[in-house]
């Protein structure tokens, strides 16, 4: 579903209330989508399961040889 500014500010607990079930809400300006309300994920990572896979992903770059690290690092410099 898509509203106006307008409409959003006047209906916000309506938008949300929707949102939170399911449905995607863009909010629009001047015609153009500028925000999108969606449900929160509840089933987003904790912080410790970010870092512990941040950790695993270290060590596995770790055993690397360092020129195909450089390589990464240098890729990476380009995006």
């Amino acid at each position: 579903m898509q509203v106006t500014l307008k409409e959003a500010r006047s209906r916000l607990d309506e938008l949300v209330e929707r949102a939170s079930e399911g449905e995607e809400v863009i909010i629009a300006r001047d015609g153009e989508p500028v925000v999108r309300l969606v449900r929160q994920d509840a089933h987003q990572l904790s912080r410790a399961e970010l870092v512990s896979r941040a950790r695993a992903l270290r060590n596995s770059i770790s055993s690397l040889p360092k020129n195909e690290i450089r390589s990464m690092i240098e890729e990476g410099r380009r995006l």
